[in-house]
């Protein structure tokens, strides 16, 4: 599944962010109430029922790795002709504090992310 980048509205400011494709409907971005930066990352993230929804507006698509949709991202935000403004207000990444993740397996086996949101486990 690819990825995409959109721009939204935070705080008053235009942000933008690297999403999973099914993130992003028809100019609506959904986004989770907790670990939002490291879901991002995992293609196979569904939106839930319970999730945030924003007005965005898409930027790019058809990017087959999150890493590769970051690197467009860091060029975006070099340069001031990506910003969906008139008056000049520069795009910033979407940041979010850090979150705890603890890592389970080891050395020789895949790295498995363990993830407890509201009680629930999610790998």
């Amino acid at each position: 599944m690819p990825f995409k980048i959109v721009s939204t509205r935070r705080r008053g400011k235009v942000e933008l962010c690297t999403v999973p494709d099914t993130w992003e409907i028809k100019g609506i971005l959904r986004w989770p109430k907790m670990y939002g930066d490291i879901l991002a990352k995992n293609d196979s993230t569904q939106p839930q029922s319970d999730w945030l929804t924003y007005k965005c507006l898409l930027k790019r698509r058809n990017y087959r790795t999150y890493e590769e949709a970051e690197d467009e991202l860091t060029k975006m935000l070099e340069k001031t002709d990506t910003d969906d403004t008139d008056d000049g207000e520069r795009s910033y990444k979407r940041t979010t504090p850090p979150q705890k993740v603890k890592r389970i397996g080891s050395d020789y086996s895949p790295v498995i992310f363990e993830l407890k949101i509201k009680g629930r486990l999610i790998y």
